[in-house]
């Protein structure tokens, strides 16, 4: 039987996610978009460590530079 009708009602929240990002110098500020959410983040010997909201579908983790 073919169906070309699927409905998703609901999608489920994701994360929380820790990452790991190698970067050549340390980061003025990190956050979280859409809606500019500043995260906490640590960095040490070059490894940006930081860990992200939890999200549906998607987001995107804004790394600034110095």
């Amino acid at each position: 039987m073919f169906m070309d009708d699927m409905w998703v009602d609901e999608i489920p929240e994701v994360g929380e996610f820790t990452l790991e990002l190698q970067l050549t110098r340390k980061p003025k500020a990190v956050t979280w978009e859409p809606g500019h959410q500043k995260l906490p983040f640590a960095y040490d010997d070059g490894i940006l460590r930081v860990k992200t909201p939890r999200f549906k579908i998607h987001g995107c983790l804004a790394v600034v530079a110095k």
